[in-house]
């Protein structure tokens, strides 16, 4: 995965006003729900025209309730929210939001398929979407490394709605034999865990209640593979089928700047950034109806299996 993100006063030294567009990550991932694959997950992390584009696509079979879910959103480069749009369906149950930003309002429209409802809410300053908390945390001093915490808002693009969370960087752990940081993200009721290697490379993210993994593989045919996949609507939302795997190391530091002020935090606020580094959402995927399970979770620097 490619280390991200620029201070401004940097961007066009690095981003010649040849390059349109830069594709930061594209990944695509294995859904497991206990013991049995139930679908698969692809995303997509690009800076086009000054601006952040995440674009993401879910699909699982009966098991996983058969979810379509897709998100393509923006936002600017200091991470304040733009525009989003949210598209769901489970079932016969169909969900449509498309979200604006200005300033401290976000404007909803949420249509369900037979009914469109419409509405302003205020969020409070230095929200930011939840499917770039990651972005967030890297892009702070030491932003990355065991025991730092971070208290945040950031809306879940499924809802519309904005929460306060609190996201935690526990130390370095084994996933598949490499080291990677485990933090802890309580959003929402809920506690997802992700890991990340050092140079930001999403490896795995999982929801123990759920008994959930969402695990990074190497080909998009190891990803889809047993599962129904229109790769037409896919190539519809991404513009092309995104590249298999997509992790690299070549090292580049980019920083946003300046960055949202933050909510006041009894851990570490989140500061202004210094420093920055790729890496995808840290928001957990929720597939409802996933039988809950108790899962026991490794110490630091023990082996976490996928």
């Amino acid at each position: 995965m490619k280390n991200l993100i620029l201070a401004l006063s940097a961007f066009t030294v690095l981003f010649s006003s040849q390059v349109q567009a830069k594709v930061l990550f594209e990944g695509w991932f294995e859904v497991i729900s206990g013991a049995k694959k139930v679908g698969f997950y692809v995303s997509r992390y690009e800076f086009v025209d000054n601006k952040f584009k995440v674009t993401t696509y879910l699909k699982t079979n009966a098991e996983g309730n058969s979810v379509t879910e897709s998100v393509k959103a923006f936002s600017a480069a200091d991470l304040k929210p733009l525009n989003y749009a949210y598209t769901s369906k489970t079932g016969d149950t169909v969900k449509i939001i498309d979200a604006t930003f200005t300033g401290e309002k976000a404007n909803y429209k949420i249509n369900d398929g037979k009914k469109e409802t419409k509405s302003t809410k205020v969020i409070k300053k230095g929200t930011f979407l939840s499917n770039i908390l990651l972005y967030m945390i890297m892009s702070q001093p030491d932003g990355l490394s065991a025991g730092k915490s971070y208290t945040y808002n950031a809306i879940a693009e499924e809802e519309g709605t904005a929460y306060t969370g609190t996201a935690k960087v526990v130390g370095l752990e084994k996933v598949k034999g490499r080291d990677a940081y485990k933090i802890i993200n309580k959003f929402k009721d809920d506690s997802f865990f992700t890991w990340v290697t050092p140079k930001g490379e999403f490896l795995l993210t999982r929801l123990p209640t759920a008994n959930l993994d969402v695990r990074f593989v190497d080909t998009q045919e190891a990803a889809t593979k047993d599962i129904t996949t229109n790769v037409s609507d896919i190539k519809l939302l991404f513009g092309k089928l995104p590249g298999d795997g997509g992790a690299s190391t070549k090292d580049e530091k980019l920083t946003p700047s300046p960055k949202p002020t933050p909510t006041a935090s009894p851990e570490t606020e989140i500061k202004k950034p210094t420093k920055g580094a790729n890496a995808p959402s840290g928001q957990g995927i929720m597939i409802k109806g996933a039988p809950p399970t108790k899962q026991a979770t490794p110490k630091s620097g023990e082996e976490t299996s996928p």
